[in-house]
């Protein structure tokens, strides 16, 4: 039986992903992971970076410079105009619960469901963590 040597850990702490964009603008962009202080935050572990131009990153050498790129600069015909298109960097993080809340008070970094919540008007306070 080859699960015979198996060990079951009996943890309560339950560990969690969530995806953080590093916002346009921010005091982030252009700062090392080192500088920016994404590396060794309490309960957290910064798992991969997806990065502004598509690619993907894993093991994340605290050397990589965070970014944001314009895709499509804002162009005018008349008076109608395209507003500048951005890409910006996606975060990884995996953490329990309490490390997750943490993330969320970091300036220049935002969580990626930020943005569609504000599509289906759903405030904050009416959403819910649920674990499958």
């Amino acid at each position: 039986d080859n699960f015979q040597d198996l060990k079951y850990v009996n943890d309560e702490s339950k560990e969690f992903m969530a995806p953080m964009v590093v916002m346009k603008g921010s005091a982030l962009v252009g700062k090392t992971i080192t500088q920016a202080q994404l590396r060794g935050l309490p309960g957290l572990f910064l798992v991969s970076i997806d990065r502004a131009g598509g690619e993907s990153l894993h093991a994340v050498d605290p050397e990589t410079v965070l970014e944001v790129i314009m895709l499509l600069a804002a162009i005018c015909n008349g008076p109608t105009c395209v507003e500048s298109v951005f890409a910006e960097d996606v975060l990884w993080f995996s953490g329990d619960l309490e490390a997750m809340a943490t993330l969320r008070k970091v300036a220049g970094l935002r969580h990626q469901e930020d943005h569609q919540s504000r599509k289906v008007g759903i405030k904050a306070m009416h959403r819910r963590l649920v674990q499958a």
